[in-house]
């Protein structure tokens, strides 16, 4: 092959071959599904409980279910902990009497960090473990922390990616929009 040939081929398989982060948000575009996942069809999902029974996901069917996902290894989840904390103790008790069901799901990998993390923070919502991230994949979630808002009727109608200010006026608006309805 001749160097002109050769130069046509690289030239040519550069035109046709995409970069991998091509890939990667056609990937992200393609399964990314944002409103409308039923809980059917994740209703035989088990939640592991932390120092708590388990759990399925459809137990809390006909209520709103801010299900959030977080570790302690993850730094900014660390950062939010103090104002979901503060939620859970004020607000939430509020909005729970109207529906409202928080449950907070860890992706760490060993339940000694956990554990650690529970006795150093006194952290009082409730902790459910998806050490391999299973639940955080099923519900088409991207990173950590993220949070996932479900209706009433088990669908997914909102999904929160980041550290949230729970504390804000319009966090709290945009619950109390979901436990209206």
């Amino acid at each position: 092959m001749t160097i002109t040939q050769q130069i046509s081929a690289v030239v040519l398989a550069k035109r046709t071959q995409r970069k991998p982060a091509y890939w990667a948000c056609a990937l992200l575009a393609a399964s990314w599904l944002v409103v409308g996942q039923s809980l059917a069809a994740i209703r035989d999902t088990q939640l592991a409980g932390f120092e708590r029974p388990d759990a399925q996901l459809a137990d809390y069917r006909g209520q709103v279910v801010l299900l959030h996902f977080w570790a302690s290894w993850c730094a900014p989840c660390l950062r939010e902990i103090p104002a979901l904390e503060a939620f859970y103790a004020g607000p939430y008790r509020e909005l729970s009497a109207r529906g409202l069901v928080v449950l907070t799901v860890t992706n760490d990998f060993r339940i000694g960090d956990v554990r650690r993390f529970q006795a150093e923070r006194k952290f009082s919502a409730p902790i459910f473990l998806d050490m391999l991230g299973s639940l955080h994949d099923e519900m088409k979630m991207i990173g950590l922390p993220a949070t996932a808002v479900i209706g009433r009727d088990g669908q997914v109608v909102k999904r929160l990616y980041g550290p949230q200010d729970w504390e804000s006026p319009a966090f709290r608006a945009m619950i109390e929009d979901y436990v209206a309805n």
